[in-house]
């Protein structure tokens, strides 16, 4: 089973450099909910102190040197970083770092280079002859030679897509192609890559994968219109369910419906954000926890706990879905969810032989009486989310 992992700093936190000694006092407490990878960020030195930390200057810089006007960088120093990836080690945590090599900023001098301007939405597409612009390059030894395309233009003061006409490393599908398989070589091939393609269309997502023999996974942005044309449910084993604004802001849902979508579920790996579990500072104030943080809890360690076995799943409706996940010998309880974002609904699901007659309950607590398991079928019916799983003692979710 995969479980699920978190995204650390997703979001738009505002400008702050202690990231590292949050996310390491956190991590007891995201280990017992069944976290076992965090999804850092870069940890490099950006252009600016306040940036958001991927206006990436420094590659080789973790807040080390003093430099783009601080020593800390977005995140943190080195040291800080260093404390939260031994802590990390020691709870046994994997961490998936995102690696931004396609970008760089706060350039210091100007260069001449030629250049075709090309479509903004289909950088493959010129719509222009080659002509001489003029842009920024970093004494750090990166010139221009160095990147297959800028967007500014500093001798006609105007943004626009360009490719460079001689510019040396112009596929990044190329360079992934290579670095991937020997980075596996040196570390194994368990070693765990994911990408965000600029294009979320299905149809590309399939061919980019196909194109990269399929050495990655991707992730499946789940929109409210597309749960069953999402990658993660047309190739689930190189999907990472993440949840978009759009599909968490649907009226009449909550945020801890959108997660039991993809939490609970059988298909792909599932992306828990840290926002949603401790809030964001604001102000340099500390962040008070959200009021859903104990469900989103709850969700994860019942993906941890029951979530089990084959899943069948109830789509009948564009209003309401269920889905149960039938539980093996060593995980018995077994778990079934309902949804519902336009009102009282009901569904009849089928839990088999081996679950008839039992008694379940509600773990988010939106039902305190126990549902009898009758002829091995359930019939539920729920405002907004029903997550059930077979009552065997009583179980206590923390939320620290």
């Amino acid at each position: 089973m995969k479980r699920p992992y978190i995204s650390s700093h997703h979001g738009s936190p505002p400008p702050t450099t202690a990231h590292w000694r949050p996310l390491r006092r956190a991590l007891p407490t995201l280990k017992a909910m069944g976290i076992d990878s965090i999804w850092i960020p870069s940890g490099c030195k950006g252009a600016n102190p306040s940036g958001n930390g991927y206006d990436i200057y420094d590659l080789y810089d973790l807040g080390e040197f003093d430099q783009k006007g601080s020593q800390s960088t977005r995140w943190g120093t080195k040291d800080e970083l260093l404390g939260f990836t031994s802590r990390v080690d020691e709870f046994g945590i994997g961490i998936y770092r995102d690696a931004v090599l396609n970008q760089k900023a706060g350039a210091g001098c100007l260069e001449r280079y030629p250049a075709v301007e090309v479509d903004p939405q289909d950088r493959n597409i010129g719509i222009s002859d080659s002509d001489e612009i003029e842009g920024w390059y970093s004494p750090l030894k990166y010139n221009w030679s160095h990147f297959s395309g800028v967007d500014w233009d500093d001798s006609r003061k105007q943004k626009f897509k360009a490719t460079l006409s001689d510019g040396k490393f112009g596929s990044l599908l190329y360079y992934l192609s290579i670095l991937i398989p020997k980075i596996r070589e040196i570390q194994g091939h368990r070693f765990f890559f994911v990408g965000k393609y600029r294009k979320g269309e299905i149809g590309v997502l399939l061919d980019y994968l196909e194109r990269m023999d399929y050495q990655l996974a991707l992730f499946s942005d789940i929109y409210a219109s597309n749960i069953h044309g999402a990658l993660v449910q047309k190739r689930p084993e190189h999907a990472v369910a993440f949840l978009t604004s759009s599909f968490t802001k649907q009226p009449g849902q909550s945020l801890e419906e959108s997660y039991a979508v993809i939490l609970p579920r059988y298909k792909g790996q599932p992306c828990l954000f840290y926002r949603d579990l401790y809030g964001i500072e604001a102000n340099s104030k500390p962040s008070s926890v959200p009021p859903y943080a104990f469900k989103l809890s709850t969700l994860a360690q019942a993906r941890k706990l029951y979530a089990n076995r084959a899943q069948r799943g109830y789509f009948d409706g564009p209003n309401r879905i269920g889905f149960v996940r039938y539980g093996n010998a060593r995980h018995p309880s077994g778990l079934a969810c309902i949804l519902s974002n336009a009102g009282p609904s009901r569904k009849r699901m089928y839990l088999g032989r081996a679950h008839s007659g039992q008694q379940w309950t509600d773990i988010l607590n939106s039902r305190t009486e126990a549902i009898k398991i009758s002829r091995k079928y359930i019939s539920l019916s729920c405002y907004h989310i029903l997550v059930l799983i077979k009552i065997l003692k009583r179980r206590t979710y923390t939320q620290k």
